[in-house]
């Protein structure tokens, strides 16, 4: 067992979850490991955001022992695996096709890639190459032996009688064949292990699911079925893949801290950016703010542009160093590729990672407003490896919240800084709405994330329209993004997979405030030259009079 678990290097130092086969793969006891049993486990305990539509569940592991041994050449016997969610809504894996279910969904054989030790000797199991099996029927495999392996000889799964190359041990999900809360894998190879101590393990991974309608606390959980059931008996009946945990991210309109959102008078000039309220968004527990892919490398952006060479976010239970549970996308397969109108998608990578966005609304005439372009300025190596929390500004643009796979992060860019030192982006409303979007690119695995960023305004002297009583009052909206009433997706679609972007979130209730007050000029009428030289003729006539009446009054007529 602590042979099978070893950590490994591969550019970085990866370990594999605790969930993995209960026993080991390749290393054998010599002797006969007894009837043919499976059991199905998730292979962790995610916590989901109560506000997804696309929450990535546990992987799933099935783990083999025992069983009747084969004859050398015989062709393996197969069957059809197929996953429910048993809390009964529709997966939201994506689709790489109109019809037919076909998804980024995957089952593994064996861990095929790790490279983790064992006894095997040949290019099998662990050793093996991660080959994917494209026909819907699934891809015959033969039983073959690795000669070396300790303990052994062992069966192994070869590509055709009597050869050496190892057979496909990737095999792809089609989602809806039984229900839409179900994923099927055709065609599968089933060796029983056959040998005491050892196991075939099946991994199954990239299972996406809407929890926006399940409430917080409660488990999702799955279960398996094969058919024939006979060459893969799997029990339990069920078992959990994660727990809704909500509201994922709690968000705030504050005073900056020179005392922000005003009032500013009307009368003021602030032509430079000027520090008017912050905007916080605060992840409720670790994991709910997540960047696009494990950062490989300490290089800039390296957490926004995957990584498809070797070794890449494709190790079957990898926990890279612990990025692995905060980032949105999950087992990326470079070769599992499927191009959509003129986008090409791969299996497990998302759009982007966490995107927190903040509509402006009610903007007052004659005001420029800024956000600052991160949450921090003097970052040494955004997306990189650095466990500070870190956003950068990805977006102005209200109906703009994705971008599609494989296209590389840009932030926005400005020359403008804010009175708090930080880069300040002006945006362009359109009638009186504008809005912010930035892009999770660094997290803290090891606590929640917050992230806080600046809002600005400029105005010339007189310029602003003033917020007085029964106008409406400037306000700013904090989620999630993307969200319905950005136009990347309708509420109404749902869950539907197909390419709507991933990840994608539902807005559950308001988390708003005010930004700025300003306030009406105190204007005093002005006197001209003429109606000045009146007035003091009229005092002058006045205080005459009045000294009359005082000398009149001490010194009355005889």
């Amino acid at each position: 067992m602590a042979t099978f678990r070893r950590w490994f290097t591969a550019l970085a130092v990866l370990a594999l979850v605790a969930g993995l086969a209960s026993a080991q793969v390749g290393i054998g006891g010599g002797g006969p490991g007894g009837p043919f049993a499976c059991s199905a486990n998730g292979a962790g305990s995610p916590q989901l955001r109560e506000e997804g539509f696309t929450e990535l569940l546990s992987d799933i592991l099935i783990s083999c022992t025992g069983g009747p041994a084969y004859p050398s050449g015989t062709q393996i016997p197969t069957t059809h695996i197929t996953v429910y969610i048993t809390n009964g809504y529709a997966i939201t894996s994506r689709l790489f096709s109109g019809s037919g279910g076909l998804s980024e969904v995957l089952l593994l054989i064996d861990e095929p890639g790790s490279g983790l030790t064992t006894g095997v000797v040949g290019p099998y199991g662990p050793n093996a190459p991660q080959t994917l099996c494209t026909n819907i029927a699934g891809c015959p495999a033969y039983v073959g032996t690795d000669p070396g392996t300790v303990g052994g000889p062992y069966e192994v799964a070869v590509s055709a009688p009597g050869g050496t190359t190892p057979a496909a041990n990737v095999y792809q999900g089609y989602l809806g064949v039984v229900g839409s809360n179900t994923v099927t894998f055709f065609g599968v190879p089933v060796l029983p292990p056959v040998v005491s101590g050892v196991s075939r393990v099946f991994r199954i991974v990239n299972i996406r699911y809407p929890v926006t309608a399940i409430s917080h606390g409660s488990p999702v959980s799955a279960a398996i079925s094969a058919s024939p059931s006979q060459v893969l008996p799997v029990s339990p009946a069920s078992f959990p893949v994660g727990n809704v945990y909500g509201p994922g991210m709690v968000a705030s309109v504050n005073p900056a801290p020179a005392g922000g959102k005003g009032p500013f008078s009307q009368c003021a000039s602030p032509t430079a950016p000027q520090l008017s309220a912050q905007v916080r968004f605060q992840g409720s527990f670790i994991g709910a703010f997540k960047t696009r892919v494990v950062p490989l490398t300490n290089t800039a952006w390296a957490t926004t542009v995957p990584n498809t060479g070797s070794p890449g976010q494709n190790i079957p239970g990898g926990l890279y160093l612990g990025f692995a549970g905060n980032t949105e996308s999950g087992f990326i397969l470079p070769s599992d590729t499927a191009t959509i109108g003129s986008v090409t998608y791969t299996a497990g990578l998302t759009d982007y990672g966490t995107r927190l966005k903040a509509v402006f609304t009610n903007i007052p005439a004659g005001v420029t407003l800024y956000v600052s372009t991160s949450n921090a300025g003097g970052y040494a190596v955004p997306g990189g490896t650095s466990t500070a929390s870190y956003a950068a500004l990805v977006s102005a643009n209200p109906s703009n919240d994705a971008i599609y796979d494989g296209a590389a992060l840009t932030p926005l860019t400005s020359a403008l800084t804010g009175s708090d030192g930080l880069t300040a982006y002006a945006l362009a409303p359109t009638g009186g709405v504008a809005a912010a979007i930035w892009e999770v690119v660094n997290t803290n695995h090891l606590a929640a994330d917050t992230l806080t960023f600046s809002v600005y305004i400029s105005y010339a002297s007189g310029a602003p329209v003033p917020v007085s009583s029964g106008m409406p009052v400037p306000n700013v909206a904090l989620s999630y993004a993307p969200e319905p009433g950005g136009g990347s997706f309708s509420a109404a679609q749902g869950p539907t997979a197909l390419t709507s972007p991933l990840p994608r979130f539902v807005v559950f209730a308001p988390q708003q405030g005010s930004w700025v007050s300003i306030t009406l000029c105190s204007v005093v009428p002005a006197i001209s030259p003429v109606g000045l030289s009146a007035l003091g003729l009229l005092l002058a006539i006045v205080g005459a009079w009045t000294l009359a009446r005082r000398r009149a009054a001490h010194h009355p007529s005889p």
